[in-house]
């Protein structure tokens, strides 16, 4: 077993390794889709190609071979045709401007004897047809050199003879010769094993390029095989900017605000309680206890929403629409503290905080009825202006609802819907459309329970939808899970795939510490909403 080290210097694995076991029946498969043994970054790493390359062990030999990736790939700089031999220390860059790795090889013998060093006959038949032109130049330069050199060294010996003949003629003239002719029959020779040598060394290079071209018409003929079958994302590449235009009219912008109502009077509930900088409708739960209930008067945000009739009908997040049934409300206690100077002061401390549910349960034992209502919800298309909507229907057990807005001209509608989630499969591309950053919710938290305001400067209405990238990772019956990125203002936005067919609503992004890991609520139960109920 041969074991294989990737030392990668750049790109989204930069400063990791992978270790790897090769041998003659496990290659490594190297690109961005998960079934390869070295998997890079979806969208970090876009210069790689689905299924890139190949590294395998042949024939005592380590081949690097190039799966007819889009942009390349380069072994020292030096762009690979299709295979090369690997000695170890190379370095190996998929795609131009992609990620950079150095190869080690960590070999152990096989039952062929240790690994080679240098090419193995095998590997040699493959490699030929790209040296046979460079071969027959190089062959015809050494024949034609070693003729000269000998021609060189037979008119030195000549001059040499030449002048001992002039001085002892009579002595050595039967050698000089016989030297002569010795020499010339040497030089014939040469000349002849030469040309043989040649011409033996051509039709060897001839069979070899039939072969190479054979080989390499069935290597293609695989390649065309497997993209014409379940491969074809391997040399082709989805316009993202074609889809994202399909959808990009019909996804608004949804602004609003609601406040908790009195049951009795129909009447907002306004501030009676002020705490940290923060104004509550306070109710007095035990006034011996000094219990209270501190309920939000109000709230403001914003988030998205895809048209999906020309009639004017969006669908959203039902916390988007109905926010007030996702609000909190806070149950705090207070102490009475003495000061040095015998003068008292309450200290209120959080003692619980509660859901909607909750909160209105309690205001019941109280003899309080409440109800939210929004005061204000509007929608704006892209270049649009902003105009009213109506709450029209929501869903009781999804995060999904149905408004509606009123335009004397049809509406930018979505580019098509895809129900089913039968058919998504885990690895998909996907973009998420919508308004981030363009909330207006405040904030509140407690810390070592105190209540102060989280601030929200650095929230900014944004005038067109954005688009962010990811895959499709998960796939339950009420969700789905991806690692696109989803914040504030996402909510309620379509989600689409690489055909521009909405599958779902951008729902919630990531909490505490995990990070790409975003969730989507199918668009069939939005579309439930449209049915007759």
């Amino acid at each position: 077993m041969i074991q294989i080290r990737l030392k990668h210097l750049s790109g989204s694995k930069k400063g990791t390794e992978s270790l790897l076991d090769i041998d003659q029946n496990k290659p490594i498969l190297i690109g961005r889709r998960p079934a390869n043994q070295v998997r890079f970054h979806e969208s970090q790493d876009d210069m790689v190609s689905g299924r890139h390359a190949r590294i395998s062990f042949s024939g005592g030999d380590i081949i690097l071979e190039d799966l007819n990736s889009t942009n390349g790939t380069y072994v020292n700089a030096v762009k690979l045709s299709i295979t090369r031999v690997l000695k170890g220390g190379e370095q190996i860059q998929f795609g131009t401007d992609g990620p950079v790795a150095q190869i080690l090889i960590e070999g152990a013998e096989t039952s062929d004897g240790p690994v080679s060093s240098g090419i193995g006959k095998k590997t040699a038949q493959i490699m030929i047809n790209d040296a046979i032109g460079q071969r027959e130049s190089d062959m015809q330069d050494v024949v034609e050199e070693k003729i000269g050199a000998e021609s060189s060294r037979s008119s030195q010996k000549i001059l040499l003879v030449g002048g001992i003949l002039f001085l002892f003629i009579a002595i050595v003239g039967g050698a000089i010769w016989y030297y002569s002719w010795s020499t010339g029959q040497k030089l014939a020779q040469g000349q002849k094993l030469a040309q043989e040598t040649t011409t033996s060394t051509k039709l060897e290079l001839d069979e070899t390029k039939a072969g190479q071209e054979a080989g390499d018409a069935a290597v293609k003929a695989e390649l065309q095989d497997k993209i014409d079958t379940q491969d074809a994302e391997i040399l082709s590449k989805t316009d993202m900017k074609e889809v994202t235009a399909k959808n990009f009219d019909a996804t608004c912008y949804i602004y609003y605000e609601w406040s908790f109502y009195n049951e009795a009077t129909d009447e907002p509930l306004t501030s009676n309680f002020s705490l940290g900088q923060i104004d509550f409708y306070s109710v007095t739960l035990n006034e011996v206890e000094r219990r209270y209930l501190l309920i939000p008067t109000q709230a403001r945000g914003s988030g998205s929403g895809i048209c999906i009739d020309k009639r004017g009908f969006i669908l959203s997040n039902r916390h988007v629409v109905t926010g007030w049934e996702f609000s909190k409300a806070y149950e705090v206690q207070g102490t009475l503290v003495k000061d040095n100077g015998n003068s008292e002061h309450v200290e209120y401390r959080l003692a619980e905080v509660i859901d909607y549910n909750t909160m209105t349960r309690k205001l019941k034992g109280v003899g309080l009825g409440v109800y939210g209502h929004n005061r204000k919800l509007r929608v704006r298309f892209p270049g649009g202006q902003s105009v009213s909507a109506t709450n029209v229907r929501e869903s009781v057990q999804h995060d999904v609802a149905l408004i509606k807005v009123d335009l004397p001209t049809d509406m930018p509608t979505v580019y098509g819907i895809r129900e089913s989630t039968n058919d998504l499969s885990v690895g998909e591309n996907l973009l998420v459309l919508g308004y981030p950053a363009g909330s207006l919710e405040e904030f509140v938290e407690f810390e070592n329970y105190t209540i102060k305001r989280i601030p929200t400067d650095f929230y900014m209405t944004v005038q067109n939808p954005t688009a962010t990238s990811g895959i499709l990772s998960k796939i339950t019956h009420d969700k789905l899970q991806t690692d696109a990125a989803i914040n504030h203002g996402n909510s309620g936005g379509p989600v689409i795939d690489n055909e521009g067919n909405v599958i779902g609503l951008a729902w919630a992004g990531p909490a505490g510490e995990w990070e790409n890991i975003a969730y989507i609520v199918p668009i069939k139960f939005g579309m439930d909403l449209t049915g007759v109920q």
